[in-house]
Formats: C-alpha cells, structure tokens, sequence
C-alpha cells in the first residue's frame, strides 16, 4: 500500500506527544489508511486522553488500567455527542492494540472496558434522501448564464451522477480531466482507488465547465495550469483558488433552500445509491460503485421512504389474493409520518426507465 502523499500527522500536534505516542502516530501515518485531516483528529484525540491520566491519575498511557480508560470514557460521554464519543473510543483502541503488539504494553488493557454510549446525545439525524423531483429541481437552480452558475451546475451533477463523496470530489486532480472517457479512478477513503462512472448529463457539462474554470482562474490572477485541482472557487485576487468544503455545502444548502428543502453533499451520495437501487440495480453493484468495503454500509445509505410495502407483497407473492385488504401505506411512510415528514405523494420511484435517472 503506498502512502498518500499528505497523509502525514500535523508536527505540532507530534511536539506535544511524548515520544512513544510520537512512534504510533508516524507508524500509523506510514501505513496510508488515513488522510491528512483523520490523522490530525487522532494526535488531537490522543493528546486530550494523555492529558486527562496525567491529570486524574497520574499515570502514562502505557501505564493506564482498564478502570482507567473506563472512567475516562465515563468522563466523556456526559460532554460529547455519540460521535464524538465513538472517535475517542476508536482512538484508544487502535492505540492499545499497537501497544500490546509492540511490546509497550504487556497487554491489550482496552479489550476489556466496556464501551459507553453518550448520554446527552440525541436522537441520530435522519439522513435526507432526496426525490427524483427534487434532485431535478436541484439541478437546474444554477445560473448556467454565469460562469459560477456553470460551476456549481458541474458540481451537482457529478455528486448526483456518480456518488462521489464531498472529499473525492475535492481531490479531483485537472489532470484526471485529459483523454476523459465517461470514467474517473477516485481515491476514496483508507486510500482505497475505485473506478467510478459519469453519466450524460454531466459529461455534457463537462468541457462548459473546463472553460468556465479557466476564466475564473484567470479573472482572479491565476494561472490554471498551476491550480491543481479540478474544482475550484470564484475567489478575489490574492486568495486560495481550491474549493473548500465550506464553499461546497454552502453551496448546496443555498440551492436547496431556494426549493424549499434542506440539504448537503452527502445528501446527493444517498440518494444516488436510493434512485439507483429502486431502480433496479443489485446492492453489490451500488457498493461497487460507492466504494464501499461492506455491504453492510451499502444497505444504510439507501432509503426506502417511498416503497409500498404492501403492493410488492401483492405483486410477487404467490398467494396475494387470498391476503386480506388492508392500507396501501407503507410502514415505512407511517413512521415518516410519526417523525413529521412530509412524504410526496408524487411519482418517483416507480417510474424509473433505468437505474439511475440521469445516466
């Protein structure tokens, strides 16, 4: 596995390590698994646990017992949601079984505290999947009559066309653009490479938005050929031309909110999987296409919101006119109701000609 050229711990963060944990951080680094930013969040997390046993008990890392990372764990779950609780718990694990596999530690003290869940979280946020209708309407609120409108249009429809996740789009290299085939090798997460597929819609967008990318480098002093990046913001003279992930969802948050709905770029990646499963596609497809190592994962990401349970029962069971006759709500759409969601009653699903709409 070759490492990725950026993942590699942040040095300030490594300063503040003594110079075991300085050991795990470079040896995970090294490994390529994570990126830039998870390796940062690890040094963070680390660091924060390292200073609570010194404070509370102390005692070093090596040095910690079970009851221990327990009652550090306790500690946290009264002033962090289940996130990051769930980070700080995966943290402490893979820094334990290093240990113990390095010979720092005579054994592995964290397989036997039992994992906290977070008292003052809430209920996990609902995933918002998007409609056929909706995604439509998304798709055409830019102004493709300006050059950031063009932009932003590119943008949607490649998250929709392909359900890349907001960090593989960003790190779409310009040079991945050259001989484009209808096809794009991503890196997505643990630097794991997947080939992903563009559908029409945004393959017509995609030599519009070379110009347009030019032009705006251009208007603001830059020279494209030196940007890397494939997408980039409709930045002033003298600032960073990359797109960031701030720009990004508030980009789709502005659009969405102009037809009446909430949404973010991880939204489009679900309801990519959705659209394309309902449409027919097998799940071990979708996962080969999102980039995903479990099915498991897969399953998650697509909803079942608009599915009439009861008229597939009557229309593949072999027995379904002896059934007696009840509602055609799903109990899908009654639990959407209980949490106050309003369920379009427009087609959607159930007229789709292919997989996906827009391929």
């Amino acid at each position: 596995m070759i490492a990725h050229e950026y993942a590699r711990p942040n040095d300030y963060y490594l300063s503040n390590h003594t110079d075991g944990l300085n050991a795990f951080l470079l040896e995970i680094a090294q490994m390529g698994y994570y990126a830039e930013s998870s390796l940062a969040l690890l040094a963070k997390m680390l660091h924060h646990y390292a200073h609570w046993l010194k404070e509370h008990t102390a005692r070093h890392c090596w040095n910690a017992t079970s009851e221990d990372i327990a009652q550090y764990l306790d500690d946290c779950s009264y002033r962090m949601g289940s996130s990051a609780l769930a980070s700080r718990q995966w943290a402490i694990r893979l820094l334990y079984r290093w240990a113990n596999e390095t010979g720092r530690c005579p054994k592995d003290v964290s397989a036997t505290v039992v994992w906290h869940a977070a008292r003052n979280a809430a209920h996990k946020a609902y995933q918002k999947v998007l409609s056929v209708e909706q995604v439509d309407m998304l798709l055409h609120r830019p102004d493709t009559k300006t050059l950031v409108g063009i932009r932003d249009r590119f943008v949607l429809e490649l998250l929709y066309s392909t359900g890349l996740r907001a960090g593989e789009l960003l790190n779409l290299d310009i040079q991945q653009s050259l001989g484009f085939q209808s096809g794009l090798r991503v890196w997505g997460k643990g630097c794991k490479e997947r080939l992903v597929i563009i559908g029409k819609a945004a393959a017509r967008w995609w030599p519009m938005y070379l110009n347009a990318r030019n032009t705006l480098l251009k208007l603001a002093g830059h020279q494209p050929y030196k940007v890397r990046q494939l997408c980039v913001s409709s930045c002033l003279p003298g600032q960073r031309p990359e797109m960031q992930y701030r720009q990004l969802l508030r980009m789709v948050r502005r659009y969405a909110a102009q037809i009446g709905i909430e949404a973010t770029p991880h939204s489009l990646r679900h309801s990519f999987a959705t659209h394309m499963y309902m449409g027919g596609a097998p799940l071990q497809t979708i996962q080969v296409l999102m980039g995903h190592e479990h099915l498991d994962t897969t399953a998650i990401c697509v909803s079942r919101r608009f599915v009439d349970n009861h008229a597939l029962l009557r229309l593949h069971h072999p027995r379904a006119a002896d059934l007696a006759k009840v509602s055609t709500k799903s109990v899908d759409e009654s639990v959407d109701n209980l949490r106050g969601r309003r369920i379009s009653s427009k087609r959607g699903y159930g007229c789709l000609k292919n997989s996906h709409p827009y391929q």
